[in-house]
Protein backbone atom coordinates (compact mmCIF):
# COMPACT_ATOMS: atom_id res chain seq x y z
CA UNK A 1 0.00 0.00 0.00
CA UNK A 2 1.67 3.37 -0.78
CA UNK A 3 2.88 5.56 1.87
CA UNK A 4 -0.08 8.35 2.29
CA UNK A 5 1.25 12.10 1.78
CA UNK A 6 -1.55 13.65 2.81
CA UNK A 7 -1.09 12.41 6.24
CA UNK A 8 -0.64 15.46 8.62
CA UNK A 9 -0.91 18.07 5.79
CA UNK A 10 -3.25 20.16 4.47
CA UNK A 11 -5.80 18.91 2.13
CA UNK A 12 -7.72 22.48 1.41
CA UNK A 13 -11.22 22.29 0.06
CA UNK A 14 -10.80 19.03 -1.21
CA UNK A 15 -14.79 18.31 -1.57
CA UNK A 16 -15.18 21.93 -2.71
CA UNK A 17 -12.63 21.15 -5.98
CA UNK A 18 -13.74 17.59 -6.38
CA UNK A 19 -17.19 18.90 -6.99
CA UNK A 20 -15.67 21.79 -9.24
CA UNK A 21 -13.74 18.59 -11.12
CA UNK A 22 -16.96 16.47 -11.63
CA UNK A 23 -19.20 19.79 -12.91
CA UNK A 24 -16.10 21.10 -15.22
CA UNK A 25 -16.17 16.70 -16.67
CA UNK A 26 -19.49 17.27 -17.17
CA UNK A 27 -20.22 14.24 -14.90
CA UNK A 28 -24.02 14.10 -13.80
CA UNK A 29 -23.09 11.10 -11.12
CA UNK A 30 -20.60 9.60 -9.02
CA UNK A 31 -20.34 6.58 -11.45
CA UNK A 32 -19.47 8.82 -14.15
CA UNK A 33 -16.72 10.25 -12.45
CA UNK A 34 -15.48 7.63 -10.77
CA UNK A 35 -15.28 6.02 -14.68
CA UNK A 36 -13.17 9.10 -15.09
CA UNK A 37 -10.70 7.88 -12.50
CA UNK A 38 -11.12 4.03 -13.86
CA UNK A 39 -9.44 5.20 -17.34
CA UNK A 40 -6.80 7.38 -15.69
CA UNK A 41 -5.92 4.39 -13.64
CA UNK A 42 -7.68 0.82 -13.85
CA UNK A 43 -6.66 0.52 -10.43
CA UNK A 44 -7.79 3.53 -8.96
CA UNK A 45 -8.68 4.07 -5.05
CA UNK A 46 -11.10 6.24 -6.63
CA UNK A 47 -14.30 4.84 -5.85
CA UNK A 48 -18.09 5.24 -5.52
CA UNK A 49 -18.59 4.53 -1.42
CA UNK A 50 -15.80 6.68 -1.13
CA UNK A 51 -16.29 9.11 -3.55
CA UNK A 52 -19.61 9.83 -1.58
CA UNK A 53 -17.82 10.57 1.53
CA UNK A 54 -15.04 12.75 -0.37
CA UNK A 55 -17.92 14.60 -2.35
CA UNK A 56 -19.68 15.72 0.37
CA UNK A 57 -16.81 16.97 2.30
CA UNK A 58 -16.82 13.80 5.20
CA UNK A 59 -13.45 12.70 4.41
CA UNK A 60 -10.56 13.00 2.44
CA UNK A 61 -8.40 10.17 0.55
CA UNK A 62 -5.84 8.45 2.54
CA UNK A 63 -3.88 6.73 -0.50
CA UNK A 64 -1.75 9.32 -2.34
CA UNK A 65 -1.96 7.75 -5.71
CA UNK A 66 -5.56 9.35 -5.96
CA UNK A 67 -4.26 12.66 -6.28
CA UNK A 68 -1.71 11.36 -8.86
CA UNK A 69 -5.35 9.60 -10.55
CA UNK A 70 -6.58 13.45 -10.02
CA UNK A 71 -3.88 15.38 -11.81
CA UNK A 72 -3.82 12.65 -14.54
CA UNK A 73 -8.06 12.99 -14.82
CA UNK A 74 -7.70 16.92 -14.59
CA UNK A 75 -4.54 17.31 -17.25
CA UNK A 76 -4.47 21.21 -16.03
CA UNK A 77 -0.45 20.89 -16.08
CA UNK A 78 -0.21 20.36 -11.89
CA UNK A 79 1.20 17.41 -9.88
CA UNK A 80 -1.32 15.75 -7.06
CA UNK A 81 0.91 17.42 -4.47
CA UNK A 82 -0.26 20.70 -5.84
CA UNK A 83 -3.91 19.64 -6.52
CA UNK A 84 -4.05 18.48 -2.18
CA UNK A 85 -2.53 21.61 -1.02
CA UNK A 86 -3.74 24.45 -3.21
CA UNK A 87 -6.44 26.48 -2.32
CA UNK A 88 -9.83 26.71 -4.07
CA UNK A 89 -9.39 29.76 -5.79
CA UNK A 90 -5.89 28.71 -7.02
CA UNK A 91 -7.55 25.34 -8.16
CA UNK A 92 -10.21 27.33 -10.08
CA UNK A 93 -8.19 29.89 -11.89
CA UNK A 94 -6.25 26.64 -13.46
CA UNK A 95 -9.48 24.78 -14.12
CA UNK A 96 -11.31 27.74 -15.91
CA UNK A 97 -8.50 28.57 -17.71
CA UNK A 98 -7.70 24.80 -18.67
CA UNK A 99 -11.22 24.09 -19.87
CA UNK A 100 -12.27 27.67 -20.88
CA UNK A 101 -15.49 27.74 -18.89
CA UNK A 102 -16.46 30.81 -16.53
CA UNK A 103 -15.57 30.23 -13.04
CA UNK A 104 -18.81 31.94 -11.91
CA UNK A 105 -20.71 29.12 -14.88
CA UNK A 106 -18.70 26.43 -13.17
CA UNK A 107 -19.39 27.45 -9.34
CA UNK A 108 -23.22 27.07 -10.09
CA UNK A 109 -22.58 23.77 -12.17
CA UNK A 110 -20.71 22.35 -9.00
CA UNK A 111 -23.09 23.73 -6.60
CA UNK A 112 -25.92 21.30 -7.80
CA UNK A 113 -22.76 18.24 -5.82
CA UNK A 114 -23.19 20.10 -2.39
CA UNK A 115 -24.57 18.03 0.14
CA UNK A 116 -28.62 18.97 0.10
CA UNK A 117 -30.21 20.28 3.67
CA UNK A 118 -32.08 17.81 5.81
CA UNK A 119 -35.38 18.05 5.85
CA UNK A 120 -37.26 16.56 9.10
CA UNK A 121 -33.79 15.02 10.33
CA UNK A 122 -33.26 12.92 7.11
CA UNK A 123 -30.25 13.88 4.72
CA UNK A 124 -31.84 13.92 1.13
CA UNK A 125 -28.78 12.94 -1.20
CA UNK A 126 -28.64 14.45 -4.47
CA UNK A 127 -30.50 12.94 -7.77
CA UNK A 128 -28.91 12.66 -11.15
CA UNK A 129 -30.83 15.13 -12.13
CA UNK A 130 -29.82 18.22 -9.85
CA UNK A 131 -27.52 18.80 -12.56
CA UNK A 132 -30.65 20.80 -14.27
CA UNK A 133 -30.81 23.11 -11.66
CA UNK A 134 -30.61 26.76 -12.38
CA UNK A 135 -31.40 29.82 -14.43
CA UNK A 136 -32.38 29.66 -18.25
CA UNK A 137 -33.83 32.69 -20.73
CA UNK A 138 -36.79 31.15 -22.72
CA UNK A 139 -37.69 32.16 -26.14
CA UNK A 140 -41.25 31.36 -28.00
CA UNK A 141 -43.99 32.70 -30.05
CA UNK A 142 -46.39 35.27 -28.26
CA UNK A 143 -49.85 33.79 -28.36
CA UNK A 144 -51.40 37.71 -27.86
CA UNK A 145 -52.81 39.05 -30.79
CA UNK A 146 -51.67 42.45 -29.52
CA UNK A 147 -47.98 40.76 -29.98
CA UNK A 148 -48.93 38.84 -33.33
CA UNK A 149 -45.67 37.61 -34.78
CA UNK A 150 -43.24 38.73 -31.55
CA UNK A 151 -40.89 36.85 -29.54
CA UNK A 152 -41.98 36.42 -25.86
CA UNK A 153 -38.63 35.71 -23.69
CA UNK A 154 -39.15 34.47 -20.06
CA UNK A 155 -37.65 33.01 -17.30
CA UNK A 156 -37.22 29.29 -16.18
CA UNK A 157 -35.60 28.49 -12.89
CA UNK A 158 -35.40 24.65 -11.67
CA UNK A 159 -34.13 24.46 -8.28
CA UNK A 160 -34.51 21.17 -5.76
CA UNK A 161 -37.83 20.63 -4.23
CA UNK A 162 -38.06 21.48 -0.50
CA UNK A 163 -39.87 18.60 0.79
CA UNK A 164 -38.97 15.85 -1.51
CA UNK A 165 -36.72 14.05 -3.78
CA UNK A 166 -37.67 15.99 -6.29
CA UNK A 167 -37.17 19.13 -8.45
CA UNK A 168 -39.38 22.31 -8.84
CA UNK A 169 -39.47 24.94 -11.80
CA UNK A 170 -40.48 28.22 -11.79
CA UNK A 171 -41.24 29.90 -15.31
CA UNK A 172 -42.17 33.89 -15.60
CA UNK A 173 -43.51 35.79 -18.57
CA UNK A 174 -44.32 39.74 -18.16
CA UNK A 175 -47.23 40.28 -19.51
CA UNK A 176 -49.48 43.39 -19.48
CA UNK A 177 -46.36 44.80 -17.20
CA UNK A 178 -46.74 42.99 -14.57
CA UNK A 179 -44.52 39.34 -13.94
CA UNK A 180 -46.44 35.94 -14.19
CA UNK A 181 -45.54 32.96 -12.65
CA UNK A 182 -46.06 29.50 -13.09
CA UNK A 183 -44.74 26.95 -10.96
CA UNK A 184 -44.43 23.00 -10.60
CA UNK A 185 -43.15 19.93 -10.61
CA UNK A 186 -40.54 18.72 -13.14
CA UNK A 187 -41.10 15.16 -14.57
CA UNK A 188 -38.39 13.13 -16.42
CA UNK A 189 -39.84 10.20 -18.56
CA UNK A 190 -37.14 8.54 -20.61
CA UNK A 191 -34.90 10.75 -22.36
CA UNK A 192 -37.48 13.63 -22.25
CA UNK A 193 -38.44 16.38 -19.51
CA UNK A 194 -41.87 17.76 -19.03
CA UNK A 195 -43.10 20.86 -16.76
CA UNK A 196 -46.43 21.05 -15.10
CA UNK A 197 -46.82 23.83 -14.14
CA UNK A 198 -49.59 26.34 -12.88
CA UNK A 199 -50.16 29.93 -11.99
CA UNK A 200 -50.37 30.96 -8.51
CA UNK A 201 -54.18 31.74 -7.51
CA UNK A 202 -55.69 31.57 -11.22
CA UNK A 203 -54.61 27.46 -11.50
CA UNK A 204 -54.42 28.31 -15.30
CA UNK A 205 -52.07 25.29 -16.66
CA UNK A 206 -48.81 25.38 -18.59
CA UNK A 207 -46.93 22.43 -19.98
CA UNK A 208 -43.64 22.22 -21.35
CA UNK A 209 -42.48 18.93 -23.60
CA UNK A 210 -38.69 18.95 -23.30
CA UNK A 211 -36.07 16.91 -24.87
CA UNK A 212 -34.01 15.80 -21.31
CA UNK A 213 -30.25 17.04 -22.10
CA UNK A 214 -27.11 15.98 -21.30
CA UNK A 215 -24.41 17.85 -18.13
CA UNK A 216 -24.04 20.89 -18.74
CA UNK A 217 -27.80 21.04 -19.60
CA UNK A 218 -26.62 24.26 -21.58
CA UNK A 219 -30.10 24.36 -23.70
CA UNK A 220 -33.27 22.45 -23.99
CA UNK A 221 -36.03 22.82 -26.49
CA UNK A 222 -39.21 21.24 -27.03
CA UNK A 223 -42.97 22.62 -26.94
CA UNK A 224 -45.07 24.60 -25.18
CA UNK A 225 -48.61 24.69 -24.88
CA UNK A 226 -51.77 26.13 -22.76
CA UNK A 227 -54.04 29.11 -23.37
CA UNK A 228 -53.34 32.60 -24.37
CA UNK A 229 -53.72 35.32 -21.54
CA UNK A 230 -53.60 38.80 -23.22
CA UNK A 231 -56.59 39.41 -25.86
CA UNK A 232 -60.09 39.50 -26.29
CA UNK A 233 -60.41 35.50 -25.51
CA UNK A 234 -58.63 32.91 -24.21
CA UNK A 235 -57.06 30.42 -26.71
CA UNK A 236 -55.82 27.14 -26.74
CA UNK A 237 -52.37 27.12 -27.98
CA UNK A 238 -49.10 25.83 -29.02
CA UNK A 239 -45.39 26.78 -30.06
CA UNK A 240 -42.02 25.78 -30.11
CA UNK A 241 -39.41 26.63 -26.75
CA UNK A 242 -35.99 27.12 -26.30
CA UNK A 243 -34.37 27.48 -22.81
CA UNK A 244 -30.88 28.13 -22.41
CA UNK A 245 -28.81 28.32 -19.38
CA UNK A 246 -27.33 31.45 -18.48
CA UNK A 247 -25.21 32.57 -15.41
CA UNK A 248 -27.58 34.88 -14.11
CA UNK A 249 -31.71 34.95 -13.32
CA UNK A 250 -32.80 37.16 -16.72
CA UNK A 251 -36.47 37.56 -15.09
CA UNK A 252 -35.91 41.21 -14.62
CA UNK A 253 -35.23 41.57 -18.32
CA UNK A 254 -38.50 39.46 -19.41
CA UNK A 255 -40.28 41.28 -22.67
CA UNK A 256 -41.63 41.06 -26.42
CA UNK A 257 -39.15 41.44 -29.47
CA UNK A 258 -39.41 40.81 -32.92
CA UNK A 259 -37.30 38.01 -34.44
CA UNK A 260 -34.90 39.59 -36.35
CA UNK A 261 -30.91 38.13 -37.23
CA UNK A 262 -28.77 38.16 -34.50
CA UNK A 263 -31.18 39.51 -32.00
CA UNK A 264 -31.51 36.29 -29.63
CA UNK A 265 -27.34 36.13 -29.73
CA UNK A 266 -27.47 39.29 -28.56
CA UNK A 267 -29.91 38.72 -25.27
CA UNK A 268 -28.04 35.89 -24.13
CA UNK A 269 -24.22 38.48 -24.18
CA UNK A 270 -26.56 40.74 -22.56
CA UNK A 271 -27.54 38.52 -20.01
CA UNK A 272 -23.76 37.70 -19.27
CA UNK A 273 -23.18 34.06 -21.79
CA UNK A 274 -20.13 34.56 -24.08
CA UNK A 275 -21.01 32.44 -26.82
CA UNK A 276 -17.54 31.44 -29.35
CA UNK A 277 -19.87 31.66 -32.39
CA UNK A 278 -22.93 33.66 -31.95
CA UNK A 279 -24.17 34.21 -35.25
CA UNK A 280 -24.19 30.38 -35.55
CA UNK A 281 -25.99 30.09 -32.14
CA UNK A 282 -28.79 32.56 -33.55
CA UNK A 283 -28.92 30.69 -36.93
CA UNK A 284 -29.87 27.60 -34.92
CA UNK A 285 -32.25 28.84 -32.38
CA UNK A 286 -34.22 30.97 -34.98
CA UNK A 287 -34.74 27.53 -37.55
CA UNK A 288 -35.94 25.55 -34.56
CA UNK A 289 -38.46 28.71 -33.65
CA UNK A 290 -39.38 28.90 -36.75
CA UNK A 291 -39.53 25.31 -38.41
CA UNK A 292 -43.02 24.62 -39.96
CA UNK A 293 -44.58 27.39 -37.53
CA UNK A 294 -45.12 29.87 -40.09
CA UNK A 295 -43.42 32.81 -38.60
CA UNK A 296 -45.77 32.55 -35.04
CA UNK A 297 -47.82 29.93 -32.50
CA UNK A 298 -50.16 27.27 -33.44
CA UNK A 299 -53.94 28.13 -31.94
CA UNK A 300 -57.77 27.06 -31.89
CA UNK A 301 -59.83 30.56 -32.37
CA UNK A 302 -63.28 30.26 -31.00
CA UNK A 303 -64.50 30.10 -34.38
CA UNK A 304 -63.17 27.12 -35.17
CA UNK A 305 -64.50 25.36 -32.33
CA UNK A 306 -68.04 26.96 -33.23
CA UNK A 307 -67.72 25.93 -36.65
CA UNK A 308 -66.81 22.67 -35.83
CA UNK A 309 -69.71 22.08 -33.47
CA UNK A 310 -72.08 23.54 -35.64
CA UNK A 311 -71.01 20.59 -38.04
CA UNK A 312 -70.77 18.27 -35.87
CA UNK A 313 -73.94 18.87 -33.33
CA UNK A 314 -76.47 18.23 -36.15
CA UNK A 315 -76.03 14.45 -36.38
CA UNK A 316 -75.67 13.87 -32.49
CA UNK A 317 -79.04 15.99 -32.32
CA UNK A 318 -80.54 14.24 -35.22
CA UNK A 319 -81.14 17.42 -36.90
CA UNK A 320 -81.12 17.81 -41.00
Amino acid sequence: MATSRSEGRMTAGFATKLRLTAAVLGCDSQKALCARFRSANPRTHFEPERAAKWLQGRATPRNSDVYDDWARVLDIGQPGDWLMECSVEAFLDAVTRRYRVDAHTLRRRASVWEPAPAVDGQDRPRGVQQYLCGSYACYSWSWSPYHRGQIIRGALSIAPARKRLSLVATYSEQLVGTPVRFSGEVILAGRTLHLDLRAPGQGAPLFCSLFLPSPPASVMSGMMSGVSYVGHAPQPSATPFVAVRVPDDPESTNRYFKLEPDVLAADLAALGLRLAAPADVDACMRDLLQRDSNGGSWQVSAADQANLTAALDRPYLKVD
